[in-house]
C-alpha cells in the first residue's frame, strides 16, 4: 500500500483509463482498487457497462488526508453519466418553469397597480349641449376617455363610429348606470359646441344622450387637461405630420370631405378609468379596439367588486 501523503494535501484526479484483457469481468463486477501513486493518493475505479468498456479512477484525499477505500454494501458502486444527464435535464426544466410562473405573477400583479397609480386630471369644461361637465360629475361610473377633432381625416372618423357602437353594446347589457362615454375636443378654436352636435349627428348619435359627452372649453384649458393632463399630444405644427413617412390613411368626414379645413395632428389613445378616477386600462391606439374587446374589459371591471351599483 502506499505511504500517507501529507495529512493537509487534498487531491482529486480524474484519470480515463481502458481495461480491455479482463473486459466481461469488468463489467460483471465492478470493483474498488486502491493504487499505488508517487504522490499518495488513493484511487477509486467504478464500472461502467457503456461500449467500449472503460474504467473511471478517480484518487481523492479528504481533509484529514485519510483515502478513500470504501465501497456500498452489495460491494458494488455504478455510475451512470446518461442517468446523471437525464436528471439534470428535469431539474434544469423544473427550475425554468419554476422562474416563469414567478416572473407571470409579477407581472400580471405589478400592472394593475401601476396603472391604478395613474389619476385622471381634473378638469372644468362644457359637454355639446353647453353644460357645464367636470371631473367630479361621474364619481361612480367607469370613464371611457377619448380624444377626437370633429374635422379631422384619420383616426377621428373611425373612433366615433366605435363610440356609437360602444354606446349601443352599452346600453343592450345594461351597464348605462355604471358607464360614461367621454371625449375631448382638440379642436377648440374651431369646433364650438354646435359643431360638437353636428358631428355626433353625422355619425348617428342624438346629441341630447348623454351616454356620450363630448367636451370642449377654452383653447388654454384643452390644452392643459389633455397636454399636460393626460399627457396626449396634439397640435398644428406642420412637423408633426410624420416627416418621412408616407400620409396615414384617410376616413371620410362629412364636415371636412376634402380636408380644406386643417385639423391638429394627434395621438389617438382609448383609455378607461375606474370610480376613484384612476387608470385601469390604456390603449395606445383607441380607434383599432373592438367593441367586443372593450366589451370583455368592461365586464372583468363591473365583476371586480370595485364599481358601485348606483348611478
Amino acid at each position: 500500500m502506499d505511504e500517507p501523503a501529507d495529512r493537509f494535501n487534498t487531491r482529486v484526479l480524474i484519470l480515463p483509463t481502458y481495461n480491455v484483457s479482463h473486459a466481461q469481468e469488468d463489467r460483471a463486477i465492478p470493483k474498488i482498487h486502491a493504487l499505488p501513486s508517487p504522490v499518495g493518493h488513493a484511487s477509486i475505479r467504478f464500472g461502467m457497462p457503456a461500449r467500449p468498456s472503460g474504467w473511471f479512477q478517480i484518487g481523492c484525499w479528504d481533509v484529514l488526508g485519510r483515502r478513500h477505500e470504501q465501497q456500498t454494501a452489495s460491494g458494488v458502486m455504478r455510475f451512470s453519466p446518461f442517468r446523471a444527464l437525464w436528471m439534470g435535464m428535469a431539474l434544469g426544466g423544473l427550475l425554468v418553469g419554476l422562474l416563469f410562473l414567478i416572473l407571470l405573477h409579477v407581472s400580471h400583479s405589478n400592472r394593475p397597480a401601476t396603472l391604478n397609480r395613474i389619476a385622471e386630471p381634473a378638469f372644468h369644461l362644457e359637454n355639446q349641449l353647453g353644460e357645464p361637465v367636470s371631473s367630479a360629475s361621474f364619481p361612480h361610473r367607469i370613464e371611457i376617455v377619448s380624444f377626437i377633432s370633429p374635422y379631422c381625416r384619420e383616426a377621428c372618423p373611425l373612433m366615433a363610429h366605435h363610440y356609437v357602437e360602444y354606446a349601443r353594446a352599452i346600453r343592450e347589457a345594461g351597464w348605462t348606470p355604471q358607464v360614461v362615454l367621454i371625449s375631448f375636443n382638440l379642436d377648440p378654436r374651431h369646433a364650438t359646441p354646435p359643431i360638437l352636435r353636428k358631428f355626433q349627428r353625422v355619425f348617428g348619435w342624438a346629441p341630447r344622450d348623454l351616454l356620450w359627452e363630448f367636451l370642449t372649453g377654452p383653447p388654454r384649458s384643452i390644452e392643459q387637461v389633455v397636454k399636460g393632463g393626460f399627457k396626449v399630444w396634439f397640435g398644428f405644427e406642420p412637423e408633426s405630420r410624420r416627416p418621412g413617412l408616407p400620409p396615414p390613411l384617410t376616413w371620410h368626414n362629412p364636415l371636412n370631405p376634402t380636408g380644406a379645413i386643417p385639423d391638429p395632428a394627434h395621438e389617438d389613445p382609448l383609455e378607461i378609468y375606474g370610480p376613484g378616477h384612476h387608470l385601469r386600462k390604456l390603449y395606445p391606439s383607441g380607434s383599432l379596439v373592438s367593441t367586443g374587446r372593450l366589451m370583455q374589459t368592461l365586464f372583468r371591471l363591473l365583476h371586480s367588486g370595485t364599481v358601485s351599483k348606483r348611478p
